[in-house]
């Protein structure tokens, strides 16, 4: 089983455990499901970003960790901006 099946894993056990999380009568369904999927997402992260499929020769350069960063940024810049909404 190599690095990125076990990632592929993780990211099916934190889906699975977050829907039968949203099934204890205290949480409700949709947060069970959102922290499930939240903690995929970092594993999603993990293996796109952090250690991206490249060969180690062009492993040094930081460009996707960069463009990783860049897009957060916009998503949480655009989050909060509703001024402009019409």
């Amino acid at each position: 089983m190599g690095y990125y099946d076990r990632i592929l894993d993780s990211m099916l056990v934190a889906l699975v455990a977050g829907t039968m999380v949203g099934f204890h009568p205290v949480v409700q369904l949709h947060y069970g499901l959102e922290s499930g999927a939240l903690v995929a997402t970092l594993f999603l992260w993990d293996g796109i970003f952090r250690n991206p499929p490249i060969p180690p020769s062009t492993r040094g350069s930081r460009l996707p960790q960069q463009s990783g960063m860049g897009y957060c940024w916009c998503l949480c810049s655009q989050r909060g901006n509703t001024r402009n909404a019409p």
